[in-house]
């Protein structure tokens, strides 16, 4: 029961976050404690229904959603052109491509492309994806395991560092408005 959970939990990872799930899985797999067969389709099912999930989101309330932001209503007429001139193309190139794998799909259901054109043009790209992330989680999961006891005690210093950098950027972010508006107020 333990080990069905975490096979769904896979796929529901890669649904909600993608390819540090789909690596991490592949690497688990690499070092034994997976079965890569169960994983890699799972990996891939997630990301479909993510995609699905998206794409009809973007049918049903894309529009009104992209209508109230002008900055990305700009953007989507832009991957709209694109996506009529070069749709294999656009459908590789966002699954790889950082903070698009979410939006892509909705700005697509926005567009005139037909529901069974997305899944098939997603259903590739997805099994490119799967083919890449596999290999590089299989390649690499060797060279991580290598050097993990290594680099081991190094993560408190990074976690430390990324927190004081997080808290630096969050400072800035709320006292920065405060402190010109008290000068605007004094001058």
């Amino acid at each position: 029961m333990k080990l069905v959970l975490i096979y769904l939990g896979v796929c529901l990872g890669v649904f909600l976050e993608g390819e540090m799930v789909m690596l991490s899985s592949v690497i688990a797999a690499r070092q034994g404690y997976l079965q890569l067969w169960l994983v890699v389709p799972l990996g891939m099912l997630g990301t479909f229904i993510s995609d699905c999930f998206y794409f009809f989101l973007g049918r049903k309330k894309g529009k009104k959603w992209i209508e109230k932001r002008p900055k990305l209503k700009k953007r989507a007429g832009y991957i709209h052109a694109k996506i009529e001139r070069y749709p294999l193309l656009i459908f590789i190139l966002y699954r790889f491509a950082y903070g698009l794998r979410t939006l892509a799909p909705i700005v697509i259901g926005t567009s005139e492309t037909k529901a069974s054109r997305f899944l098939l043009f997603s259903s590739r790209s997805i099994l490119l994806w799967a083919v890449v992330y596999t290999t590089l989680g299989y390649a690499f999961g060797e060279i991580i395991k290598k050097y993990l006891n290594e680099i081991q005690h190094v993560e408190y210093y990074v976690i430390g560092g990324l927190i004081i950098v997080g808290l630096t950027i969050a400072a800035n972010y709320y006292l920065k408005p405060k402190i010109r508006l008290r000068k605007s107020i004094t001058s």
